[in-house]
């Protein structure tokens, strides 16, 4: 397993994330919170409190959550199809990088980022109404799975059209024969 690879991968990743502030980190956490303010002030005032829990407080799980999954998607597609659309995709096509070990750098760099996005929402509820987190342990839990999965999910979706994509580049470049079978094992081909 190539570490090195996997941790360029995963430092380029966050790196473009702290590039692109605005559109990574603020603009998800801006949203939340219009999402609190319209719904918890519009509607949760006009909701009666069940079993002593008001509303404000009782969407802000879901709407962490609808955070964490959007931006987990949308990371994951950025991520590849916007290098793929600039055409830098091949430079790690043609790297010594197993498919697994990409997979890893962009499964852990996107998942940290929907992870930081999650806490940060949490923080900001914290602004709009009283909270109390009752197992907060089992809370990060949910969160780390819940941003693998849709990670690893999206990646995979990813794949067959990676594949098919890079296939085609070979053949109308017209490549020799070392630098496509290379290519075939770096992307587990037959």
């Amino acid at each position: 397993m190539n570490f090195y690879a996997i941790k360029a991968i995963y430092i380029f990743e966050m790196s473009r994330t702290f590039r692109t502030l605005l559109q990574s980190i603020i603009s998800p956490v801006i949203s939340t919170a219009l999402y609190f303010i319209v719904f918890g002030s519009a509607i949760g005032s006009r909701m009666e409190a069940i079993g002593n829990i008001d509303y404000g407080t009782f969407i802000v799980p879901g709407l962490i959550m609808l955070t964490v999954l959007m931006q987990s998607v949308s990371n994951a597609s950025f991520g590849i199809y916007f290098p793929k659309f600039l055409g830098t995709i091949n430079e790690l096509y043609t790297a010594p990088v197993s498919y697994l070990e990409i997979v890893i750098a962009y499964v852990g760099a996107a998942a940290t980022k929907s992870i930081a996005i999650g806490l940060i929402i949490l923080i900001t509820a914290f602004a709009f109404v009283p909270l109390s987190i009752l197992h907060p342990i089992w809370m990060l839990v949910f969160l780390i799975i819940t941003c693998r999965y849709e990670y690893s999910r999206t990646l995979y979706r990813l794949r067959w059209d990676c594949k098919v994509a890079f296939k085609t580049k070979l053949t109308d470049l017209g490549t020799d024969t070392i630098q496509e079978s290379g290519s075939r094992l770096l992307l587990g081909l037959p």
